[in-house]
């Protein structure tokens, strides 16, 4: 992901989450399908560099990272309207289960559970604490799990 795309996608989020601005939703599948891919693929990224973040030790950076992914986080629900999984997507390469929209409740909280997460990994960092960081990185990798291995299609 380009340095101009990463901050054209945190400003945007940074807008959503002080109420300027919300997602955009899709016309149609395809379109859904791939916002969300975006989301999730930064979703990813910052996981990443909080993994770095973590094993250096960079508190600062933890807390900045975690908590835009916090604000990430709060987009996910949003983004898988309208109903679009391996079942109806019409040959569009997605790994999301119909299971999301079977059992949308325990999606919607799992995602909440990764916001509160990345929460709670923000606030740790701010102790400065390397071993509690480490303790909330691994929680938060925990949330990202729990959702995957059951709302995602594995691929290998």
């Amino acid at each position: 992901m380009s340095v101009m795309m990463r901050a054209l996608l945190v400003a945007g989020i940074s807008l959503s989450g002080a109420g300027i601005a919300t997602a955009v939703y899709a016309n149609d599948i395809r379109d859904s399908i791939e916002d969300r891919q975006s989301l999730m693929k930064l979703v990813g990224a910052h996981n990443r560099g909080l993994k770095a973040a973590v094993d250096e030790g960079n508190a600062e950076r933890v807390q900045s990272l975690a908590g835009e992914l916090q604000g990430v986080a709060a987009m996910v629900p949003e983004m898988f309207e309208p109903e679009a999984h391996t079942d109806n997507a019409d040959g569009i390469k997605t790994g999301s289960l119909p299971a999301i929209y079977d059992r949308w409740d325990e999606f919607v909280q799992l995602a909440k559970n990764l916001e509160d997460a990345a929460g709670a990994l923000s606030d740790t960092a701010a102790s400065g604490d390397a071993a509690a960081m480490t303790d909330a990185f691994q929680e938060l990798g925990k949330t990202c799990g729990a959702c995957h291995s059951q709302f995602r299609l594995r691929t290998s």
